[in-house]
């Protein structure tokens, strides 16, 4: 065979058919061309020939792996898709995954910057890491699920700072193992997100946000939706970072640091405590901000004693709220 990867050959060509669904990738990757290393693919003319490096790729199905060429599909021009033989990386002219279509990374992937888009779900496993920033669309969301007893770091899959385009996610669920926001050591550093953050029952969420500064109202995370927590969300000892978000819903356990000069929670939206006891929501002698510009709702099926409070609104209480005498 003589040509250029991807494209139609000069000589000693193969054909399969009139299209490119003579073949299924399982059966391109038993052809081999003999020099090149790309694997192989089937045009739109249904001729065989060695894949190239440089192509578009999009999510194929409902659920799949990064590094099966099975659950991808692939287009020189990004119109017209065939089954692709082989997986994106840092070659490719972009990477989609599509809206309903969730991508999981369970090993290290190599792309270059600004080629990734998610309108579905990235779902990070256990050693799963990226060495450039998606871009999330809306409605896309963020999945940590490294699962039971192991922990990950945001990496490259959450910039600090970013408050759009690549590495700042929409939604985010951390859907077990924990998530340890460690990384975030300056007054200076941050995450943002658009829009709703989930942790499941099982999963945890820790904040360990540090400060040589101490700045007492600096915002480690902002959330820019609402808080479901059904499972943990902790703070260090010494997280001097707060936590903010609209709603605050929790059904797991929350605990904030026992520092006295950091790791407060400000709330825009409506506080609910519906976890076994008012123990629940641990406000540890830190403050529950209220900041919104509507009225605001605490709430819940636990009661709850709060140590700290600065109320900047108008609330109103669907649960019996005991305010500790000694603030």
């Amino acid at each position: 065979w003589s040509g250029t990867e991807g494209s139609p050959g000069t000589a000693g060509k193969i054909k399969v058919g009139t299209d490119n669904t003579g073949l299924s990738s399982t059966q391109l990757a038993m052809i081999t061309f003999s020099g090149y290393s790309n694997g192989t693919t089937i045009l739109s003319t249904g001729e065989i020939v060695p894949a190239g490096t440089n192509y578009y790729f999009r999510s194929k199905n409902s659920s799949g792996t990064w590094g099966t060429a099975s659950d991808w599909e692939y287009s020189s021009d990004n119109q017209n898709w065939s089954s692709s033989s082989i997986v994106p990386g840092a070659n490719a002219l972009g990477i989609t995954i599509q809206s309903g279509h969730t991508m999981k990374i369970a090993s290290a992937v190599s792309i270059s910057a600004g080629k990734l888009t998610v309108n579905g779900t990235l779902q990070v496993e256990n050693g799963g890491s990226i060495d450039n920033a998606p871009t999330y669309s809306s409605n896309s969301t963020l999945t940590f699920n490294v699962g039971s007893g192991n922990t990950i770091r945001v990496g490259n899959f959450w910039t600090e700072n970013a408050q759009s385009g690549a590495g700042y996610p929409y939604n985010v669920t951390v859907a077990s193992g924990k998530l340890s926001l460690d990384e975030i050591d300056s007054h200076d550093e941050h995450l943002f997100m658009a829009n709703n953050l989930n942790v499941a029952s099982g999963a945890e969420l820790y904040l360990d946000m540090q400060d040589p500064d101490e700045p007492w109202n600096q915002i480690g995370l902002m959330v820019g939706g609402d808080i479901t927590n059904a499972g943990n969300i902790s703070m260090s000892s010494d997280c001097h970072q707060a936590l903010s978000c609209d709603d605050f819903t929790n059904t797991g356990q929350t605990t904030l640091s026992s520092l006295s000069n950091g790791g407060d929670l400000y709330i825009t939206g409506n506080f609910y405590n519906n976890g076994s006891s008012a123990s629940a929501v641990n406000i540890n002698g830190r403050a529950l901000i209220l900041t919104g510009n509507k009225d605001q709702t605490i709430g819940g099926s636990a009661t709850g004693t709060f140590s700290h409070r600065n109320v900047r609104n108008r609330l109103s209480y669907y649960r019996e709220i005991r305010w500790d005498s000694n603030r």
